[in-house]
């Protein structure tokens, strides 16, 4: 079935590419203006800066040496909290901590080399991007070629999707732990074994002096609690075998001060497991489910 020219994903697009044509050609109108007098040059730069200030999207042009052009939309400064326009992007990619930026780095001074297809370049790089502050960007890559076909700029857009993406990764953190839920619900009777079991355990390892016998007791705890798929637990668990490696190493090591700590971070990772999910294990035991 034919889509029709006025659904919402067909308008999203096209106005994705109109913005893209638009700033591609905001761009050049500016550069072409240089050869016209100051006055007429900053009349109608302001005009263009206009237009630039009411795209929602950043917009910003990398040219081959790598720098950033100095036609900027006004977006830009707000998703990157400083002016970008001039500035290397190595320096800046480095300024804002950019999550893979060597891979990013080397993805553009290849797509300028003009070696590589350019429609299987930047399939490899992420869309979705993490900075500084804990910001997460989407980026998407536009070629402008010369009349001789050969990379010439490369238009970056980039939209701040930190909300979305810290709410996708809350509705996904909330289905995880429904099924741990479900999971437990449904096998009430092994999971009050295992947590008799883990209590006997920790109460050994809160008192452990013996080297074997501890480490046998985490991996045991380790592989409990990746039945339960509890998650959070297991990297604990994981993280303090990772943490012993190091510390046995140390003259005068305290094993047993290791251990019995140990014993407590587990303990109270269980408690506040249980305490946050009390109302809704509480309600499936008292009808008896």
């Amino acid at each position: 079935m034919e889509k029709k020219i006025n659904e919402p994903s067909l308008v999203i697009e096209a106005q994705e590419v109109t913005n893209i044509i638009l700033f591609a050609e905001i761009y050049f109108t500016i550069r072409s203006y240089h050869f016209f007098s100051e006055i007429n040059f900053i009349k109608e730069k302001n005009k263009v800066k206009e237009i630039l200030d009411n795209i929602s999207e950043g917009y910003f042009i990398i040219n081959k040496d790598l720098i950033i052009g100095d036609v900027v939309s006004k977006s830009c400064f707000y998703i990157f909290n400083t002016d970008i326009s001039g500035k290397r992007t190595e320096d800046l990619f480095n300024e804002l901590n950019i999550e893979k930026y060597e891979l990013i780095l080397l993805t553009i001074k290849q797509y300028f080399s003009g070696i590589f297809d350019i429609d299987s370049l930047f399939v490899i790089l992420p869309e979705i991007v993490k900075i500084q502050n804990n910001k997460f960007l989407k980026i998407n890559y536009s070629a402008i070629f010369n009349k001789n076909k050969a990379p010439e700029k490369l238009i970056i857009k980039v939209q701040d999707v930190t909300y979305q993406v810290n709410l996708q990764k809350k509705n996904e953190e909330n289905n995880r732990n429904n099924y741990i839920l479900i999971n437990i619900i449904k096998n009430k009777n092994k999971f009050d074994l295992f947590l008799k079991e883990i209590n006997t355990n920790n109460s050994v390892l809160l008192d452990c002096d013996d080297v074997l016998q501890g480490k046998t007791i985490l991996h045991q705890l380790k592989e409990r609690f990746s039945e339960f798929e509890l998650m959070k637990i297991v990297t604990l668990i994981s993280n303090l075998e990772l943490e012993l490696l190091e510390k046995e190493k140390k003259e005068n090591f305290s094993y047993k001060e290791f251990f019995s700590l140990s014993g407590y971070m587990i303990s109270g990772e269980i408690k506040n497991f249980l305490d946050q999910n009390h109302e809704v294990l509480s309600v499936f035991t008292k009808n008896g489910l």
